[in-house]
């Protein structure tokens, strides 16, 4: 799964409730998950009911990369929406790319493990002539996820049971048809189709002498798009490219054990979107462009769990970026214009809002003889409060207003070659981040009666060091060393008569890093990772009740490659959390324990 890689990003943590089937969701820079955007192929990911993307709809076998982007990306020639979060995730799905004399490329891989691990995919690609081409992905996923633990009852090592994760299980199946054009001009376009659908348990915290009920409650999501994009250069000077998207997805959430008069909640949630964008380039040379993007969103929900009649939103966004080199220094900008426009049929309804977000960054190479680097950026931005801040049951909030932040970024980078080793490179940056008007849930009249209100105010201090380091020996014997560290001062700085204020917030270590070790010899890779994550506290308040120890998470892999005929042939092995320590990331979720899996791929 995608966060599976994401989490050995720098700066990056991951909400991971255990599991396969558990959600998955990232926080960049203890931002939060509503700050950190995703798009798939160039084009957005939304999720207008609680902002979050549940990062395990996306598999890694079906990505060609994954990147990481802060401040202002590299590439300024896209939609303007991909301007309007403080972090963007952007996963590139496989493009079809034909050896000579070839017009087929297809792919098996099956995958098996532990705890009822079942995970075989396909991929076939098919060239129909020089400028169109065809790709169909197919992935399916199911799991017990019945994995043992241990549950603790006390400080003594004989207070303990030995369990088994209950109602872990996942099924996913999910089917991607691609069309891709490309002329000879560099004018290109694809359209792709999207669905996923799967069922899954929701375990629950490990509740003492209670684990056999501690969750019965079952999700069924699905969700399906199809999108279309187009780039074409009108001009040596000119391009134009042009966006469109119309998105579904249907949610129904079961609790069998509700403790009401039916004796049970049952949920559904559709909501829709349809998506328009369009950017023009101006490009006269490599040291200079500008680009002008405008997107528009028309998003709905429709549930009876929230306090409205059919929420809508219509969002406008406009946004003017440039880019300019001039000698040793590079300095790119934008300034874009959100327009939010909220709209429900009966009831109360949140309050438009518009606002201009600048953001600006600059890098410098000091020494012309040296791959040194310097920069810095600086971005304002914000996000919409979800249509479950503003309408969700009870504790919805209307008069939410949205969630602003300010971050500040110093970084250099020095790449060389080393006595020993082909590249390596160092990078540090240091960064300050500002949350203010921070939507948190709040009890009102008791503590049984919560609602969603901007009470927070957060203070980022943190810094990041990476180390890249690769040595060839020949072209069979290759070694990399991939390796960040991460300090954080994340403090709650929203009223200083509160007890919890100037502490770490909830789930977010001081210290935390990763570390990737790859080997590659002839037709053998071996790899060795680690997770490292400080002390944690489950709470607002630093106490001891609510400290969660450090753990450290080992994992090593093996593949084998072979050429059979025709056919290309890896097998390979890994065993996650090599040392079987048990942890948690979040508190009473337990993490699985070691764990096997096996595969096998052909390609032809």
């Amino acid at each position: 799964q995608a966060a599976d890689a994401l989490k050995f990003f720098s700066g990056v943590s991951v909400k991971d409730y255990g599991g396969l089937g558990g959600l998955k969701t990232i926080s960049f820079r203890s931002l939060g998950a509503h700050h950190t955007a995703l798009s798939y192929d160039g084009l957005p990911v939304t999720d207008v009911q609680n902002g979050q993307i549940d990062l395990g709809r996306f598999s890694l076998d079906a990505l060609e990369s994954i990147s990481l982007n802060t401040g202002q990306t590299e590439d300024i020639f896209q939609p303007a929406r991909l301007f309007a979060s403080a972090g963007l995730i952007q996963l590139q799905s496989l493009r079809p790319r034909f050896s000579r004399d070839k017009k087929q490329n297809l792919r098996l891989r099956f995958q098996s493990g532990s705890f009822g691990l079942l995970n075989p995919s396909f991929l076939l690609q098919q060239k129909l002539n020089n400028q169109h081409s065809l790709s169909l992905d197919v992935y399916y996923l199911q799991s017990r996820g019945d994995y043992p633990y241990v549950m603790y009852y006390g400080s003594a090592d004989d207070l303990v049971s030995k369990e088994r994760r209950k109602n872990s299980d996942i099924r996913q199946f999910r089917i991607e048809p691609s069309w891709y054009w490309r002329n000879t001009k560099g004018s290109e376009a694809t359209v792709k189709m999207y669905y996923n659908h799967s069922e899954r348990g929701l375990p629950g915290a490990g509740i003492f002498y209670n684990t056999e009920n501690s969750s019965n409650q079952r999700l069924w999501d699905k969700q399906a798009f199809l999108q279309g994009h187009y780039k074409s250069l009108l001009h040596p000077h000119w391009s134009l490219r042009l966006n469109t998207k119309i998105n579904g997805s249907y949610t129904r959430y079961l609790d069998p054990a509700y403790l009401n008069e039916e004796g049970r909640n049952e949920s559904m949630y559709w909501q829709t979107e349809s998506y328009l964008s369009g950017a023009l380039q101006y490009k006269p040379g490599s040291a200079f462009s500008l680009v002008f993007s405008q997107d528009l969103s028309l998003q709905d929900l429709f549930s009876d769990e929230v306090l409205v009649d059919r929420p809508q939103r219509l969002s406008f966004y406009t946004v003017l970026a440039g880019k300019v080199s001039a000698g040793a220094w590079n300095l790119s900008g934008n300034m874009l214009f959100s327009r939010i426009i909220e709209e429900t049929g009966e009831g109360p309804q949140g309050a438009d809002y518009s606002k201009l977000t600048p953001s600006i960054s600059v890098s410098l190479r000091p020494v012309e003889e040296l791959r040194w680097y310097l920069r810095a950026f600086y971005k304002s931005i914000f996000r919409m409060p979800s249509f479950n801040d503003l309408y969700y049951g009870r504790i919805g909030n209307p008069d939410l207003i949205p969630e602003n932040t300010r971050q500040l970024n110093l970084g250099t980078t020095l790449s060389l070659t080393p006595p020993v080793g082909r590249e390596l490179s160092l990078s540090l940056d240091v960064y300050a981040n500002k949350v203010e008007d921070k939507i948190v849930a709040y009890p009102t009249q008791n503590v049984f009666v919560w609602t969603m209100l901007n009470l927070g105010e957060v203070s980022i201090r943190g810094m990041d060091l990476s180390l890249d380091w690769e040595y060839s020996l020949n072209k069979d014997l290759a070694l990399a060393l991939k390796a960040h560290y991460t300090l954080q001062s994340v403090l709650n700085v929203t009223d200083p008569e509160s007890r919890a204020y100037g502490h770490q917030l909830p789930y977010t270590p001081k210290h935390s890093g990763s570390g990737i070790l790859l080997l590659q010899a002839f037709d053998w890779q071996f790899s060795y990772n680690l997770l490292y994550s400080g002390i944690r506290y489950s709470g607002f308040e630093n106490y001891a009740l609510n400290r969660m120890p450090a753990y450290t998470d080992h994992g090593i892999s093996l593949n084998k490659s072979f050429s059979l005929a025709k056919t290309k042939m890896t097998v390979g092995a890994e065993v996650l959390n090599l040392t079987g320590k048990q942890y948690e990331i979040i508190r009473n979720y337990p993490m699985p324990g070691r764990s096997f899996r096996a595969k096998v791929v052909f390609n032809w």
